[in-house]
């Protein structure tokens, strides 16, 4: 059963719950992205401190725009969901996992198609299960 537990019309605790949303490995993925594109750009030589914040700013930025819409949409179109805002903010970080394999795949063989097929991949898998 992948289906999240609620007791009372309330989301269980994910120390209950095992399918509960957490926040630990969303917020682990996404300073570990941010080392990860650091360490890439470092080993093309192009690695300033700078490219650090600019990572960091440019996906803590898309990620209030993916969640703004997200608010947005089941606003206007009336969803009436179990979800909160935390738990979307932790469904939507668990993409840098799959950014950080397709970043490493790219580190490793320094194959633009290799990044993209991994891409696809996680994409397709994190779709599926999420």
């Amino acid at each position: 059963n992948w289906s999240l537990g609620y007791s009372a019309d309330e989301p269980v605790p994910p120390r209950i719950d095992s399918n509960a949303p957490d926040y630990y490995i969303p917020l682990m993925s996404a300073i570990t992205y941010v080392l990860v594109a650091g360490l890439v750009l470092g080993m093309k030589n192009k690695f300033t401190p700078e490219q650090l914040g600019m990572h960091a700013t440019s996906a803590l930025v898309w990620n209030i725009i993916e969640i703004s819409i997200l608010c947005l949409t089941f606003y206007i179109l009336n969803i009436r969901s179990k979800l909160r805002t935390l738990d979307l903010i932790a469904f939507c970080g668990y993409k840098y996992v799959g950014m950080i394999v397709a970043l490493l795949s790219y580190f490793i063989t320094d194959s633009l198609f290799v990044y993209r097929c991994a891409l696809l991949y996680v994409s397709i898998a994190l779709s599926y299960f999420l």
